[in-house]
Order: structure tokens, then sequence, then C-alpha cells
């Protein structure tokens, strides 16, 4: 009489797991680095990744769970959203930007199933994904500015002045954007081809004069940023 058999472990991995073996016998191979490399992405590093999501999906629960909604976790529309990001979320070593996809699943898991607004998520999601943390920053900025138009200047450091200032003689009330002026003025720029901000002026000293929010990009920020009460 034939007895059931457990299958071989080889015959018992995915092809997932058999493409992560590969991988890192191939890091492993790597003259000198290739041991300890292997040993931090596939030890450290790899818990590292998981405690973001981890810490992501709990806040994500808590806020629900606040609201009454905790059961809109479940839907189908959320979890697509959510396989889309978890990966963007695992590499966010940007706090800042571990939080806007935080934000961002909680609004949308706050949607009723079926909703025209999930295109929206996943429209604000693509966008999140292009834009590195100084581009967050100068929104940011734009978002906690009490004016509709502001300033931003390389000079002392790079700044947001609130509202307009005279770039000869900059003073006032002002946002520090901690980056180097070659990346702000690089995301100022990345950003305006995006149509989140626009500027009225441009200035060969460095800086932009008359920067705000467009329509398109207050919707983002209202996508990605949980207001104070919530």
């Amino acid at each position: 009489m034939s007895q059931n058999r457990m299958p071989p472990n080889d015959a018992r991995l995915t092809l997932t797991d058999h493409a992560r073996n590969a991988l890192q016998v191939a890091i492993q191979a790597v003259p000198y680095v290739g041991g300890a490399l292997s040993q931090f992405i596939f030890g450290p590093l790899m818990e590292l990744r998981f405690k973001r999501i981890e810490k992501t999906l709990s806040e994500v629960a808590t806020a629900l769970q606040a609201d009454g909604v905790a059961s809109m976790m479940s839907s189908e529309d959320f979890a697509t959203l959510l396989e889309s990001v978890l990966p963007e979320i695992s590499r966010s070593t940007n706090e800042d930007r571990r939080e806007r996809y935080r934000d961002l699943l909680i609004k949308s898991a706050r949607l009723e199933p079926g909703s025209d607004l999930r295109q929206d998520a996943s429209l604000y999601a693509g966008l999140l994904r292009e834009i590195d943390p100084p581009g967050l920053t100068v929104l940011g900025a734009l978002t906690k500015s009490p004016s509709e138009r502001n300033s931003i200047f390389s000079k002392p450091s790079s700044r947001l002045y609130i509202g307009l200032v005279d770039f000869s003689a900059p003073e006032g009330d002002f946002i520090l954007l901690p980056y180097a002026w070659i990346l702000i003025e690089e995301w100022v720029w990345g950003l305006k081809e995006k149509r989140l901000p626009g500027f009225d002026s441009v200035d060969a000293r460095g800086g932009f004069g008359s920067v705000y929010l467009t329509a398109l990009g207050k919707f983002f920020i209202e996508w990605v940023t949980r207001s104070p009460a919530t």
C-alpha cells in the first residue's frame, strides 16, 4: 500500500523562492564583499523593510478602527492599491515619504467599495512614486505657508519665504528646506512639469518668485496628508 510522502523541499519552492536563492548565491559569489553584502540584504535589510510595512499597516488600521471603518481594508479595491504601494513603503528610508503613503492608504480605505475616487487614489499613488524627498519637502512647505504666493530662494540657505520678497535683500518669515539648492531647484522645475506647483518668475541668483500650489497640487496634498484632527 502506497504511503503519502511530502514532496522534496525543492519541489515545494515557488519560482520566487528559487529566484531569491539564485540571487543570494550570485551575491555571495562577488569577490571580497559578497558574503557580507548577502548577509545584510537577506538579514537586517529585509527585516527593516518588513518593519516599515508592519508599522505602516498598524498605523492605517489604528486610524481606521478609530473611524469605525477598519473593515474597508478587506475590500478588493483597497487590496489592489496596497499591493502597488507596499514595495515603495518597504524601501522608504525617508520617514516623511513613508507617512505620505500611509495617509494615502488611510484616505483610500475610507472610500466606499467601487467609488469613482479609487481612480484618484491610484493616480496620486503614481505621482507620489515619482517624487523624491526634496520634492515632497517643497510641496510640504507650500502647504504649511499661510500665504497663497511664496518665494523660494537659495540664500543664505535653501528656504521658502512666506509671501513675496525682494531677492536682492530677502527677509521675513521662512520655512527651511533642508537640501542643497541644486536639489531644490531641480525639484521645483520637476514638480512644475507635473503641474503640482507653478511660479511667475525665476531669479538668476537662484530663486523662484510667486510660487503657488495648482489645483492638482492641492488635491495631491489633500490625498497624501491627514488633517491634524485625523
